[in-house]
């Protein structure tokens, strides 16, 4: 008798730590391995490949190499060996191609959204991808705390400085981010 209550009663703690183990949170390794890529990232990526070339293409047809700033899509002109003259070249070629840009009737993907839930969720969806890849990021802030923070809280404000130019491309094209919560690659100083 003694012996069938001490089998009841390992049984019962079996089951009640089995219970409990699924009923606890997912650790981020396991995040990780069920992530599924958004299907807005495929878009996302041929967006900024367009602007890219777009700007480098209009750049170039003034004779001013640009150079992508990484995490945005955009390019910020090369000036190291510049002389006043260059430079005074590179502000009007950089002016009429953001005065053309201006005048096109396309636009960015998310250029112009709003800073909503959608955009909550893109930044989220991208703090995902930027977990998976291997990196430690902490929680997000609400969504209403996101809003009144102007979108400035983003996966990649936490490990950029940590990142060389060609990581950040590569962990920019693995896990886009656009408009809201996006913020520039810059080379350590």
């Amino acid at each position: 008798m003694a012996t069938q209550r001490t089998t009841n009663a390992c049984l019962a703690a079996i089951v009640s730590i089995t219970a409990l183990a699924g009923c606890s949170s997912p650790t981020a390794a396991t995040r990780a391995a069920e992530w599924t890529e958004p299907a807005w990232f495929s878009a996302a990526r041929a967006d900024t490949a367009h602007w890219r070339n777009w700007w480098a293409d209009c750049l170039a047809q003034h004779d001013v190499q640009g150079n992508e700033v990484i995490g945005d899509g955009w390019v910020e002109i090369i000036t190291d060996d510049n002389t006043t003259e260059d430079w005074s070249a590179t502000l009007v070629a950089f002016e009429t191609c953001g005065a053309l840009f201006d005048e096109l009737d396309q636009r960015p993907i998310f250029g112009n959204a709003s800073l909503d839930e959608a955009a909550y969720q893109r930044m989220l969806d991208t703090r995902e991808c930027v977990i998976h890849q291997g990196f430690d990021i902490p929680e997000p802030p609400n969504l209403e705390m996101w809003i009144a923070m102007q979108g400035r809280w983003g996966a990649f404000g936490w490990i950029n400085s940590d990142l060389t130019r060609e990581e950040a491309i590569a962990l920019n094209d693995t896990c886009p981010q656009v408009g809201w919560g996006s913020f520039n690659w810059e080379p350590p100083r």
